[in-house]
């Protein structure tokens, strides 16, 4: 029995180091079964179902885990994780508090304690806490992002820019400040800058390295002349779905510059649909072992190679559903009330404890469910995994016309086929909104998190995407009122409909 224990415990902990959060959780809960009283285990229970998403469940075995023992201050920081996550920020502010008189100088909860702040839109608090961070350790990365993050959101952009640069002088070589600053500098429209950063994100270090091929120097990197005399481009993607095709865009421009003959490597999923795009000549499947040919190109480098500015930037790349597959998805929306309006309100990967929530974005999703409710016609679902509980509350708040439709997320021409034939998409940003792009629909976009320079800092209107609509909160993160926006859009784009149905004459209408 003992044996048996122990045993469950170390492969918990290992597959929590292997991020293998579901297996971690089953062998936690096996411990348990074992020993329910053990307050470490009812801890780790709760980390590997906040690494799932799943931050109610973990709010309640952390809990069970501080009834046992109240003095530990990483269960008052990982409940306070929970809580943030679930929305109920205030109550997370008071663990973060907690967590910090038990143990002043951890610094996960110094800086979880700033990102509550933060979404507490208590800007100047978060500010001074990073600050006296920075002070203790000039060198803290985290707490210079958060820093930047802080005044970023609070609308100081000049500023933000400022803490990022100040980071990198300090420490040059860390590849993360400098993607974070070509975001920033991309987001405000300095693209001459923003794209020379680019070239230091991660991912392409990442995938450099483990293609064995010596991570490219970018002042080495020449840039492409405006005459490309017939030459072959080989263009290899490295980053996710959404970037893919955000960047495959850029081979139109190779070939209006003279390029002959154009290879790209991507996805599986996306290799049908880019190949009918036309951008290629030959479309394969994306791979390391390509990059060891040197004439392999990434296909992020692209802007930076071309020297795109605001004055050329692309149009997404058109794709075109299969026929069959238009086919089966409408007789799947027949009959359904019109407008169908799809629906997405979380995208990119939740922040590990301790970390910044830049590449994730998540809407309130009571608030969300209770606007969806307001919005005319049919709920159509394209949430990757949506949450049970989400769809119920979606459900109850509009009985009768929610239609679930996530599952096309793993069915990628299926998804492509629905979209060209829904009539409106609201949501956040994610690969779904750039397939919409893709069959010409020009969706509505809300943006929850602050660096997103594909929507830029400011606006209604993003160069990259010509026709859609760009809805922010602002500082003081009012959805209410982004909300109350949108369904006026909805309510003057119908009104429009209905005026030019009646101007039609009787015998064009016939």
């Amino acid at each position: 029995m003992i044996g048996e224990f122990a045993a469950r415990v170390q492969k918990g902990l290992e597959e929590l180091e292997r991020e293998r959060f579901e297996a971690a959780e089953q062998n936690f809960r096996a411990a348990l079964a074992m020993n329910p009283r053990d307050d470490q285990l009812l801890h780790l229970l709760g980390i590997s179902q906040l690494r799932q998403g799943r931050g109610e469940e973990a709010v309640k075995s952390v809990q069970r885990a501080i009834s046992l023992t109240k003095r530990k201050a990483d269960y008052h920081n990982t409940l306070g994780c929970a809580l943030r996550d679930v929305g109920r920020v205030d109550e997370a502010i008071g663990c973060f508090e907690r967590a910090l008189k038990l143990a002043p100088d951890v610094a996960d909860a110094r800086f979880n304690f700033g990102q509550a702040l933060l979404q507490a839109r208590r800007y100047a608090e978060a500010q001074a806490l990073f600050g006296k961070l920075l002070a203790a350790n000039p060198i803290d990365l985290e707490a210079l992002a958060g820093l930047a993050h802080a005044k970023w959101i609070g609308g100081d952009f000049a500023s933000a820019v400022a803490v990022m640069r100040d980071g990198i002088a300090r420490v040059p070589e860390n590849r993360y400040m400098r993607f974070t600053l070509s975001e920033l500098l991309l987001a405000l429209g300095d693209f001459e800058n923003g794209w020379r950063e680019y070239l230091e994100r991660p991912s392409r270090a990442l995938m450099l390295v483990e293609a064995e091929r010596r991570n490219d120097d970018a002042s080495e990197l020449a840039r492409l002349p405006a005459q490309l005399d017939g030459r072959t481009f080989k263009l290899h993607c490295e980053q996710g779905l959404g970037d893919e095709l955000f960047f495959l865009r850029f081979g139109a421009e190779l070939r209006a510059r003279g390029a002959s003959r154009i290879e790209v490597a991507v996805d599986p999923r996306l290799m049908g649909m880019v190949a009918r795009s036309g951008i290629a000549d030959d479309c394969v499947e994306r791979s390391p072992r390509r990059l060891h040919e040197p004439q392999w190109l990434l296909a992020g480098d692209l802007p930076y190679l071309l020297g795109s500015n605001a004055q050329n930037l692309p149009p997404p790349l058109r794709l075109d559903p299969l026929q069959d597959r238009l086919a089966e998805i409408g007789s799947k929306l027949e009959g359904l009330a019109r407008p169908l309006i799809g629906l997405t309100w979380r995208a990119g990967t939740p922040p590990k404890p301790g970390g910044l929530p830049l590449s994730f974005r998540e809407l309130p999703p009571d608030a969300f469910a209770e606007f969806a409710a307001r919005l005319p016609g049919t709920l159509i679902v394209l949430q990757r995994n949506p949450r049970p509980a989400e769809l119920e509350r979606i459900s109850s708040c509009a009985p009768g016309r929610l239609e679930d439709f996530s599952m096309l997320n793993d069915d990628l021409e299926g998804m492509l086929a629905l979209l060209a034939q829904v009539d409106e998409y609201v949501g956040v940003s994610n690969t779904n909104m750039y397939l919409y792009a893709g069959v010409g629909r020009p969706g509505k976009v809300l943006v929850p998190s602050d660096i997103e320079f594909r929507w830029m800092a400011k606006g209604a209107q993003s160069p990259w995407f010509p026709g859609f609509r760009v809805y922010r909160p602002g500082p003081e993160r009012d959805w209410s009122a982004v909300y109350d926006e949108v369904l006026r859009d909805f309510s003057s784009s119908r009104a429009n409909e209905d005026r030019t149905e009646r101007d039609i004459p009787l015998e064009d209408a016939r």
